[in-house]
């Protein structure tokens, strides 16, 4: 893991190795300061606006005339879009897991 423990969040490694890690217990501080900011980041009227331009984005569809480099180039937009959309969808409820299970330790 690196020095900082919100790289996670920002990681360029591929995404579907992360889902197979093990979640661990108890949230450490540096994973609730990192929960809260991809919380208070989602809650950001902008992020609406960027979830529907990547969905916009993902489903705009190729032109199955065009020459064959920009159906290729149209495809792996819409597969780009795809990822980041869903990639953001579930680091944010990654973070409101671990929200939760902080309040529910420290409630029990």
């Amino acid at each position: 893991m690196s020095s900082y423990p919100f790289s996670e969040f920002f990681t360029l490694l591929p995404w579907r190795k992360q889902e197979d890690q093990p979640v661990e217990p108890r949230p450490s501080d540096a994973d609730l300061e990192a929960a809260s900011l991809a919380i208070s980041f989602s809650h950001h009227p902008g992020y609406v606006d960027l979830m529907e331009w990547l969905e916009k984005e993902a489903d705009r569809p190729v032109q199955p005339r065009s020459e064959t480099h920009e159906m290729i180039s149209g495809i792996t937009r819409q597969n780009t879009m795809k990822e980041v959309r869903d990639y953001l969808r579930r680091k944010t409820n990654q973070a409101q897991e671990t929200m939760t299970r902080h309040r529910e330790s420290e409630n029990g």
